[in-house]
């Protein structure tokens, strides 16, 4: 889940992760595009299995929506919540391709967890800034390797 990314990102900074999925954690932020680029790098050749054989070719079946869902903390609820070039981010019910979560994920890099909040509104995050740039780079990275276009 989204603390084994952050301690996968806090090890490519050659920080240690402590802390739990609740409460006080080891932040990553600020994150750097080389350590965004490193931690997906490490997400796609080490830490993330392959789909099972029966998965790309029911998401390339023509007409196939791939639906995410969760709570206010989930990580299709943070992708579609950040927004991009300076617009909304798309809300609820709105196609998420990619390009906008990659999008949400430059809009991130280089902010402290303050930076974060003030630059989403100061309850969107729900207290979990730090956990922004894992959850967006293994959305993408997992819609990358699945080819999933929103």
């Amino acid at each position: 889940g989204d603390s084994n990314v952050t301690a996968a990102l806090l090890g490519v900074q050659g920080r240690a992760f402590s802390g739990s999925s609740h409460g006080v954690r080891t932040s990553p932020n600020p994150v750097s595009a080389g350590e965004a680029a490193a931690l997906v790098a490490k997400l796609e050749q080490e830490l993330l299995p392959p789909p099972p054989a029966w998965l790309p070719p029911l998401l390339a079946a023509p007409g196939c929506r791939v639906v995410g869902f969760g709570e206010r903390t989930s990580i299709f609820a943070l992708a579609a919540s950040i927004p991009t070039a300076g617009e909304a981010g798309p809300g609820e019910g709105a196609r998420l391709p990619p390009a906008s979560v990659w999008a949400a994920v430059e809009r991130s890099l280089g902010k402290s967890d303050a930076e974060m909040a003030e630059a989403t509104g100061a309850d969107s995050l729900h207290d979990e800034e730090d956990l922004v740039l894992p959850k967006l780079l293994l959305l993408h990275t997992i819609m990358r390797r699945l080819g999933v276009d929103g």
